[in-house]
């Protein structure tokens, strides 16, 4: 018998590093664990802050979608597919396209047409999302990353882990 193979999906602002103790604890229990990172996300955070590449900014969430396609299409057998955030929104995507035994969403991020748009949601988001910034990369400062990722940690916590995790991305279009 084959080992089940789990598929992680990050979310914005983080890459493969993010995942890397859920891998570890999921091998050790005996499954084949893949952790590919969005186009243009591959490699050291710090470095990624540092070197933000300029096609990020062409980055769409169909580009996403694809080149999870194309890794499950490798596979000899369909995978769990774990995701958080925007990753929860592409395993539900990627489950309706009958690629997965099954999905699991952690905090998965509205799909298109839902409407969560309560004053707390914005003023978390709106730098992403907005309209006059074009298609340009966003870099979120460690301030912004603890309002909205990090609220209940210290400042220092949020800032370990903004300097261990946080890459710049895309304003998903």
């Amino acid at each position: 018998m084959q080992p089940k193979t789990i598929v992680f999906i990050h979310g914005l602002f983080m890459n493969d590093h993010s995942w890397m103790e859920w891998k570890t604890y999921f091998e050790e229990r005996g499954y084949n664990c893949i952790v590919p990172q969005y186009p243009l996300h591959k490699g050291n955070p710090a470095d990624l802050r540092t070197n933000i590449s300029a096609d990020l900014g062409k980055l769409e969430y169909t580009d996403i979608v694809k080149h999870y396609e194309d890794i499950i299409s490798q596979l000899d057998h369909k995978p769990i597919l774990i995701g958080h955030s925007v990753g929860g929104m592409l395993v539900q995507s990627l489950v309706n396209k009958d690629l997965a035994t099954m999905g699991i969403c952690i905090d998965s991020a509205p799909p298109k047409g839902i409407n969560c748009f309560k004053w707390s949601f914005i003023k978390a988001n709106i730098a992403t999302i907005n309209p006059f910034k074009g298609n340009s990369p966003f870099l979120p400062s460690v301030k912004w990353f603890h309002y909205a990722f990090c609220n209940t940690l210290s400042m220092e916590e949020t800032e370990k882990l903004y300097n261990q995790f946080v890459v710049p991305e895309s304003r998903e279009r």
